[in-house]
Order: structure tokens, then C-alpha cells, then sequence
């Protein structure tokens, strides 16, 4: 019996495999994959030794944990395979939008985490936020938080409407930090930077200024009034970025995420 099976080798899937091998919290011998694009489950046995399935119900059957990592418009049809096969064992769902619910319904018989992960969980720099159905153990709550710690920082929300938030904030979060590194590039090419430099530098801003923030655990309005002195270029650049509604822009992008998310 393996300990963890996953259905869907795609990008997540695949970051989800290399964490835990890497942290050293299975072994390649305790996983099982299975994805419907063989060559996908190929490329994903022969670069981390795992076990290849010829089915989702093979995975279901033979793994005492399941990872469902399927596109969320498959989610019937695959549960319509796993019927009777994975009752009774943990079910950890990634699918974006869908209750615990809506999964413990389309497959039958689990128990049902519902994990919110994001894109930077691909280099293990992730943020997941997860909920786990009452009938859900502890041991299995550790375990499953113990996968995503393995590909970044995970925890817990005890109501599930909470998860709206997090995909809001985390789930989209990346793709407000990435327009904003372009930004940040195009203003230094804008003041004569090199295009390559600029595009280097930028990340490593972000990057850095996250790292100050987080090791120094300090709030970031002191990491902005650090650079920021009386009457000078920083205080400058800022009157133009709240003048122009930056950070309230940033705000009404997370609430219409959220707002979006509740509408799915």
C-alpha cells in the first residue's frame, strides 16, 4: 500500500511530488501517480522514481491518502471513476472553487481537505491555506500539512468561506507582485537602465525587501520609512504611487478577486 496517491501530474502535482522528496518526508516507493496524459505520468516516474498507475481507481485502491489534482471542470467525471474505490481514506483536493462538500459528494465515502495552493509552490516558495471536513483526523491534518509546508508555508482556516479570501490574496496574489515587478522594470528602462538589468534587479527587489520584512519581523511601513527620508526621492515616488491610488487599487483587486471567487 502506498502512502500518498496523486491523480493529475500537471505543474502542481509535480511541485507537490519534488517537495515532499526533497524534505525527505516519503520516499519515492510511497507514492503512486496517475494522469490521463501518459506522457505527463511518464516524464513525472522517470524524473522522481515514483510508481505509475494505469488508473485513477488503481491510485484510489492502492494508496492510503489521495491527492486530487485534476482541473476542477473534471472534477465529476473523475469522481464518477473513483466511485467505491477510495471509500473510506483521505481525499486532498486542490481544485480551485470546489467545496468539500461538492468533492465528498462527486467521489464518495472520503474524508475531504481542501487545499488552496499557489503558482511560487512550483520553487518551493508557496502559500496554501487548507480546510479539513470534521470527520477529518489529526494525524491526517498533520500529514497533509506537512505536504505543503514541504513546498512553502501552509495552515489551517476553520471555516472553509475563508479559502475565498486566501484565493483572492494568495491564489491570485502572484499575479499582482509579477505586474508589479514589471512595472518596476519598465520605470528603470524608462530612466535608462538596461532592459537586462532592469529585468534582474526587479525580482530581486521584491525579493528582498519580502526578506527584510519577514526575517527582521518587521512591519512594512517600517520597511518603507527606512528609505524614506524628509523631502527626498523615496517620499517622492510614494506621494505619486498614493496619489494615483496605488494602494487602494491593490485593495479592490483583492475584494473583486474575492467577490469573483463567492460568484463561482
Amino acid at each position: 500500500m502506498y502512502r500518498l496517491g496523486i491523480i493529475g501530474t500537471g505543474n502542481m502535482g509535480r511541485a507537490i511530488i519534488g517537495g515532499v522528496l526533497k524534505e525527505g518526508i516519503l520516499k519515492p516507493g510511497e507514492i503512486i501517480c496517475y494522469d490521463r496524459v501518459r506522457e505527463a505520468m511518464a516524464k513525472t516516474v522517470s524524473e522522481f522514481g515514483v510508481s505509475g498507475a494505469g488508473s485513477a481507481p488503481e491510485v484510489a485502491r492502492s494508496s492510503d491518502s489521495i491527492l486530487l489534482a485534476v482541473k476542477p471542470q473534471n472534477l465529476h467525471e473523475v469522481g464518477q471513476e473513483l466511485s467505491g474505490q477510495a471509500e473510506g481514506k483521505l481525499l486532498v483536493s486542490i481544485l480551485a472553487g470546489k467545496r468539500a462538500e461538492e468533492v465528498r459528494d462527486a467521489v464518495g465515502g472520503v474524508r475531504v481537505v481542501r487545499a488552496m495552493p499557489n503558482t511560487p509552490c512550483l520553487v518551493g516558495k508557496g502559500v496554501t491555506g487548507l480546510y479539513a471536513s470534521p470527520d477529518v483526523t489529526e494525524d491526517e491534518r498533520k500529514f497533509v500539512l506537512t505536504l505543503f509546508n514541504a513546498v512553502g508555508k501552509a495552515d489551517y482556516f476553520e471555516k472553509e468561506d475563508l479559502l475565498d479570501a486566501v484565493t483572492a490574496f494568495t491564489g491570485s496574489g502572484p499575479a499582482y507582485v509579477s505586474l508589479l515587478i514589471e512595472a518596476l522594470a519598465d520605470g528603470a528602462v524608462l530612466c535608462g537602465l538596461p532592459r537586462s538589468v532592469a529585468n534582474e534587479f526587479a525580482p530581486a527587489l521584491v525579493e528582498g525587501t519580502a526578506a527584510l520584512i519577514r526575517e527582521k519581523k518587521i512591519h512594512p511601513a517600517v520597511a518603507k520609512e527606512m528609505v524614506m527620508s524628509p523631502g527626498g526621492t523615496t517620499a517622492e515616488g510614494v506621494a505619486v504611487l498614493e496619489e494615483r491610488g496605488f494602494r487602494s487599487s491593490l485593495i479592490e483587486a483583492v475584494r473583486a478577486a474575492f467577490e469573483k471567487c463567492r460568484e463561482l
